[in-house]
């Protein structure tokens, strides 16, 4: 019995792996407005066409000590964390969500979480076939989730609330403070998560934010006035919150 639920563990990291090599090829890809699907993998340092085995996840990295098969460039720890990321999150969701449908769901969420953490810590961009694909997967698998109702009702409220303090914050201050890149995520987490864990996601991003703009603040490290990639905070918070944000939500408000 134990040997199977490992073997089914083992299996269930390994396809997230997959997954976090694709989200990869998202990350690279998506900023510059690339094709995910044409060409064909290629190494970035120095543009030859990859390898089925260098493709495997994390151990041809390993394998090729992580330098270029072709060009022996470095290859950066980067392409085996978010591998590992993605075998972590899909064993996670596994172990935590036993239907098949809203488990489905969690997959294609956190896969597209982890795209939005790198791109917009990267590139400040959170690229539209992420948020605005996850609003219409989101919504088209909510009535096996949170509710076709509250997935309305937490998307809708998401980002238009975005988009408010963005717009308020600009008039006041002449910057902008919440690009449409974060509005449009908004809008997607709002759709997978309901309005109170979005809220509580929020609440962990804005504290988790605070403590790292003092931190870089306090250490020289970035001025007052530097942006953080709010949508870097967001992802992770969203992940926690769609297990304990509704509770969360609930603990944060009975505080008043």
């Amino acid at each position: 019995m134990y040997g199977s639920v490992y073997l089914i563990a083992s299996f269930v990291f390994m396809v997230g792996t997959l997954l976090g090599s694709f989200a990869n090829v998202c990350i690279h890809r998506l900023p510059p407005r690339e094709s995910v699907c044409t060409p064909r993998s290629y190494a970035p340092c120095c543009g030859r066409r990859l390898r089925s085995w260098h493709l495997v996840p994390v151990l041809s990295w390993i394998a090729l000590r992580g330098r270029c098969a072709y060009c022996r460039s470095a290859i950066s720890l980067h392409y085996p964390v978010v591998e590992l990321l993605g075998g972590g999150l899909a064993l996670l969701v596994y172990v935590a969500i036993p239907d098949m449908i809203p488990r489905f769901s969690a997959w294609l969420f956190f896969f597209g979480l982890l795209v939005v953490f790198f791109t917009d810590w990267r590139e400040r961009i959170i690229p539209d076939e992420i948020s605005l694909g996850g609003v219409v997967l989101g919504l088209m698998l909510s009535p096996w989730t949170i509710g076709l109702v509250p997935a309305l009702t937490g998307s809708a409220a998401g980002g238009v609330s975005f988009y408010l303090i963005g717009w308020f914050y600009k008039k006041a201050s002449g910057q902008v403070g919440m690009g449409l890149g974060d509005v449009k995520l908004a809008f997607m987490l709002g759709a997978f998560l309901g309005p109170a864990a979005f809220l509580a996601a929020v609440l962990l991003a804005s504290t988790a934010g605070s403590i790292l703009g003092l931190s870089l603040i306090r250490f020289g490290r970035a001025s007052s006035s530097a942006a953080l990639p709010f949508g870097s905070l967001l992802a992770p918070a969203a992940v926690l919150a769609l297990f304990k944000g509704a509770e969360l939500w609930s603990w944060y408000h009975s505080l008043f």
